[in-house]
């Protein structure tokens, strides 16, 4: 792959757990770092959850490799959220194609 493909900025966020003055869990996410990348858009389709029909964006997103990123990382592109579904390694540890869906902020 040509480095010059890699030509949008995302940002890779992580999910972190805290507690409050109560105790009380606080769920956020954090700002991992911000790379360049590849943007595809993969496909789109149609699921089901909790019995109602949905609306699935996938887009492929390559990135260089990272060993600090999981399935439980969170990809945000043009402002909008990706969960990433799958990790496909390129290369030897050159680059990395994350699957991601489009994420429903509601």
């Amino acid at each position: 792959m040509a480095i010059g493909q890699l030509d949008r900025r995302v940002i890779l966020k992580t999910y972190t757990e805290s507690r409050d003055a109560y105790g009380q869990p606080i769920k956020t996410w954090s700002t991992l770092a911000t790379v360049w990348a590849k943007v595809m858009t993969d496909s789109g389709g149609e699921g089901q959850d909790n019995k109602q029909e949905i609306a699935r964006s996938r887009v492929l997103i390559t990135i260089r490799y990272r060993s600090d990123i999981d399935e439980m990382t969170k990809v945000t592109y043009d402002s909008q959220d990706y969960d990433i579904i799958n990790i496909k390694e390129i290369g030897r540890r050159e680059y990395q194609e994350l699957t991601t869906t489009l994420r429903d902020n509601q």
